[in-house]
């Protein structure tokens, strides 16, 4: 049996090159054999079975990872926030104008949707921000990202 460490010396998962496994490998699947879990009997009692015990196609879990992953990549892109306000800066992004002539029109459609917007512009331009209420919670905006949203709103799609 030729055995073949998949990390490091003291992970007990090895890669197993085995002539008995021969008729459990198909072309694009990958065996790995958990050593600690099987006893020299329970290896004789599983290929008397046909089916290796502790051997793992690992096809399953990287099928499940992928899946996961497309998942998450999902949740991942859907909006997050507030909706009223990326609905607003849906429209702004229609007007001509840059993020620092829209700012104060973002102030209005606020106060107009009455979220009691309140405008923080001391310091720099990256530093600005409106808070408002927005579905009974406290919510902001920094300039930054108005101008991002904005933007991504504009490009085409």
């Amino acid at each position: 049996m030729k055995r073949k460490p998949t990390t490091d010396d003291t992970d007990h998962a090895e890669t197993v090159d085995a002539d008995w496994m021969e008729p459990f490998k198909a072309p694009g699947k990958h065996w790995v054999i958990n050593v600690d879990v099987m006893t020299p009997q329970q290896r004789a009692e599983a290929m008397a079975r046909g089916v290796p015990a502790g051997v793992t196609n690992i096809g399953k879990f990287v099928e499940l990872g992928l899946q996961t992953s497309k998942e998450q990549a999902e949740r991942a892109s859907k909006p997050r926030g507030d909706k009223a306000l990326a609905d607003i800066v849906r429209k702004l992004a229609k007007r001509e104008g840059t993020a620092k002539e829209l700012w104060p029109v973002l102030l209005d459609k606020l106060d107009a949707a009455d979220c009691e917007p309140v405008e923080h512009t001391d310091g720099e331009q990256r530093q600005w921000k409106i808070t408002y209420v927005a579905g009974g919670r406290n919510r902001g905006v920094s300039f930054d990202t108005f101008q991002r949203a904005l933007g991504k709103n504009r490009k085409p799609e």
